[in-house]
């Protein structure tokens, strides 16, 4: 591969699921090695150094739902960098999408890189192509949301905790903070980030693992009474037997509050006596 490639130009069947294709717009793929054999990709990216553990991994599951792939893995490139060498064709194919069948590398075939580019190239083409939902492009007007805690901006719509179901993956939460937990793990230097959140249709803990200093801007940032919108993966905590929200994006949010726009106000007052179905002493 003599050139990068932004990533989502390369894999655009991630434009499907927005918020994962907003979080690694700006990766830039440096190389990439596809085993046909057990149908499994390693892949070096640019500018995936500053993603932490929960991102990388759900790139690498959808990847393997979009394309058929048994395994992914990839690997964040160091910022500085030297130029990689580029990688032989006999090794390097672009995925394809369920469906389309990948180009036929030729072992041992040295002498014609720009033929497997060619290939590369037009399986781009042809993947553009069948994008149904490109992202929004940049600078689009529109107000952006909260202020970011954790991860970029959220565009999706959140659910009602009150729906929730552990086979959703990937939701978008938003409701007011009641109870913070975190941990700091000193030997694995390491931070368990732990709070509660609520709709008033129902609750949910929003809970992940989080090495080094990854989760200081969650602890310093989350604070009981926040309302904040959530998009993360529902997941089951194997301590608690409960459902919990892995975050991957965290941004406060403003609360909307319910407003009397009746032009004549009223009040409505009610008693509760002996003979009302609440237990009360008065007479009427």
């Amino acid at each position: 591969m003599s050139k990068k490639i932004p990533f989502l130009q390369m894999f655009a069947a991630l434009r499907r699921w927005t918020e994962l294709s907003n979080a690694v717009e700006g990766w830039l793929i440096v190389s990439a090695a596809i085993d046909k054999a057990s149908r499994s990709a390693k892949i070096l990216v640019e500018g995936a150094a500053g993603a932490g553990p929960n991102l990388i991994r759900e790139a690498e599951e959808t990847l393997c739902r979009a394309y058929g792939l048994n395994s992914v893995k990839i690997q964040a490139a160091a910022p500085a960098a030297a130029e990689p060498a580029p990688v032989e064709a006999s090794t390097v194919a672009p995925a394809a999408p369920a469906g389309e069948s990948s180009p036929k590398a030729v072992p041992g075939q040295e002498s014609a890189p720009a033929d497997a580019f060619a290939r590369a190239e037009a399986l781009r083409k042809a993947a553009m192509k069948n994008v149904a939902h490109p992202a929004a492009p940049k600078g689009d007007g529109k107000k952006a949301g909260g202020k970011a805690i954790f991860g970029k901006s959220i565009t999706k719509a959140p659910v009602a905790m009150g729906e929730l179901e552990l086979d959703m993956g990937m939701v978008v939460v938003e409701g007011d903070v009641f109870a913070v937990e975190h941990r700091e793990l000193k030997k694995r230097n390491a931070w368990v980030i732990s709070f509660d959140i609520t709709d008033y249709t129902s609750s949910i803990r929003v809970s992940g693992f989080m090495p080094g200093d990854e989760g200081l801007p969650i602890v310093n940032g989350v604070k009981t009474g926040q309302h904040l919108k959530i998009s993360g993966r529902l997941n089951l905590n194997r301590f608690d037997n409960d459902m919990v929200l892995e975050p991957m994006i965290i941004e406060t949010a403003e609360k909307k509050m319910k407003k009397d726009n009746a032009p004549e106000k009223r009040v409505e007052l009610h008693l509760h006596t002996r003979m009302s179905l609440m237990d009360a002493l008065t007479d009427t």
